[in-house]
């Protein structure tokens, strides 16, 4: 995805457009983009999720890491890395 690699470059974490979401928000929009040529619908989508992307890292860099569920999954992931290797 172009808009990603953009966002990258910048320091900006990527968008992730859900499946579910693509029928009735994302492909819409190029329908609307070539008959009018406007490409507010776009910007619109893109900083909405872009927001969220955001939230969401800023969520898990300032999670507690003494938060049990977090530690859990954590040690669990290493347990598997370990038993891979």
């Amino acid at each position: 995805m172009n808009q990603n690699m953009q966002l990258m470059n910048l320091g900006f974490p990527p968008i992730i457009i859900q499946n579910k979401s693509k029928h009735s928000e994302y492909y819409p929009l190029f329908t609307q983009y070539r008959t009018t040529l406007k490409s507010g619908g776009f910007t619109e989508l893109f900083a909405l999720l872009l927001q969220e992307s955001l939230n969401k890292r800023i969520s898990v860099l300032t999670a507690k890491k003494n938060n049990s569920t977090f530690s859990l999954g954590k040690a669990k992931w290493h347990q598997t890395k370990r038993s891979r290797q």
